[in-house]
C-alpha cells in the first residue's frame, strides 16, 4: 500500500510541475488546474522574491531561510504571517515547487504536500480533512495508517494554505481550535498523539 501511494505522489507531482512550468498552455486551453491556488498568475514567469529579517538583524532570501529552517530540524512547525495580499499564498506555491523538484530528483527528500483551506468553514476535524484532500482533490487512494506512518518517519512537508482566509469565516474560538488541530500535524505533536494511543 504504501509503494502504490508513494507512486501516486510522485505521479502527482510531476503533473503539478507540468501544469506550473506550462501555465498559459493550461490556461489557454481552459484546463482546470490541480491546484486552485495555480490559477491565480504565472508564478514561473513572475514570481517576485521575498525577504525578511531574522531577529539577529540578518537579511534572509525567504526561500534560504526555509532551507536553513528545514535543515536544523530543531522544530517542525512554521507559521508565516502576513496581511491579505502580502504574498503568502504565492510564496508558498513557489517553495512548494521547489521541493516538488528536489524531491523527484531525490526521494530520500521530505515528500511536500500543499493543502488549502480557503474554503473550509467550520470546526476542522484534520483526519477528515486530510483523507477528503488526498482523495477527492488530488485523486489519489488515501490510507490514513499509510500516511501516519510516513508522518511519523517525518517522510513529509506539509503546505497549509489559506488559513487565514478559513479563520474569516469562522469565529475567535473555531479558528483558535483549528490552529491547534493544524499544530498536530507536527512530527512532535504525531509522536505525542500515537505514543498515547497506544497506552
Amino acid at each position: 500500500a504504501q509503494a502504490v501511494f508513494l507512486n501516486n505522489i510522485e505521479q502527482y507531482l510531476d503533473k503539478l510541475i507540468w501544469q506550473y512550468q506550462n501555465w498559459q498552455k493550461v490556461k489557454d486551453n481552459g484546463k482546470q488546474f490541480l491546484l486552485e491556488v495555480m490559477s491565480r498568475a504565472n508564478l514561473r514567469n513572475f514570481y517576485v522574491n521575498l525577504y525578511c529579517t531574522d531577529k539577529d538583524g540578518q537579511v534572509w532570501l525567504l526561500d534560504h531561510l526555509l532551507d536553513h529552517f528545514l535543515a536544523t530540524e530543531k522544530q517542525s512547525f512554521m507559521t508565516l504571517l502576513g496581511d491579505f495580499g502580502t504574498g503568502k499564498s504565492s510564496f508558498a506555491l513557489h517553495y512548494f515547487m521547489v521541493q516538488a523538484q528536489r524531491y523527484l530528483q531525490d526521494k530520500s527528500r521530505r515528500i511536500p504536500i500543499f493543502v488549502s483551506l480557503k474554503d473550509y468553514r467550520g470546526q476542522l476535524n484534520l483526519e477528515t480533512f486530510i483523507t477528503h484532500e488526498f482523495a477527492e482533490n488530488f485523486k489519489l487512494s488515501f490510507s490514513v495508517a499509510v500516511f501516519q506512518n510516513l508522518a511519523l518517519q517525518g517522510k513529509f512537508l506539509l503546505f497549509v494554505d489559506g488559513f487565514d482566509e478559513m479563520a474569516s469565516m469562522s469565529n475567535e474560538q473555531e479558528t483558535i481550535l483549528n490552529f491547534k488541530d493544524m499544530t498536530k500535524l507536527s512530527f512532535e505533536n504525531l509522536q505525542f498523539m500515537t505514543q498515547a494511543a497506544d497506552r
